[in-house]
């Protein structure tokens, strides 16, 4: 069997689809142009596998090129991207697949404005029941102390 490496490209939304079509690993450094702004991403995928790479950019029509080792491989005109909440003037390209849950963010994110964003999150992690328990508890035994103060504070009058 003869070694195929190939990739197949395709924009849905504000999303560019890269798919492994050839029948082993792909591993490239890519250079995807969106308008004038070039990103440097590398890809690697296993055989049939797929990622998708969010377009951010202000609101408008955009020409993206991906150039892999200096060719044009994929390129599409009037590619219509909404812009992201928080960007601003920002044009790029984001792998939300590597963004999951960090320590400081807990993968929530920004564009979600549902309340259950938060409370998903919430329920899969065992660090935020035993922090509200730590509060919980610690308001317990404050009350505590401050019945036993008033209690002795009684007797020496």
């Amino acid at each position: 069997m003869v070694e195929s490496e190939s990739v197949s490209f395709e924009i849905v939304d504000s999303n560019l689809i890269i798919k492994n079509t050839g029948n082993i690993p792909y591993l490239k450094n890519m250079e995807i142009i969106i308008g004038e702004t070039k990103t440097d991403k590398e890809i690697s995928l296993a055989v049939g596998e797929q990622k998708s790479l969010t377009l951010v950019a202000p609101e408008g029509n955009y020409n993206v090129i991906v150039n892999i080792e200096g060719k044009s491989v994929f390129t599409q005109s009037n590619v219509a991207l909404r812009g992201k909440g928080l960007t601003g003037e920002a044009i790029g390209v984001l792998d939300e697949s590597t963004l999951g849950r960090g320590g400081i963010t807990g993968g929530i994110s920004p564009d979600q404005e549902e309340d259950s964003a938060l409370l998903g999150y919430s329920r899969g992690n065992g660090f935020v029941y035993v922090f509200i328990l730590i509060i919980f508890g610690a308001m317990i035994l404050l009350a505590i102390e401050r019945r036993f103060k008033k209690k002795a504070e009684k007797k020496e009058q």
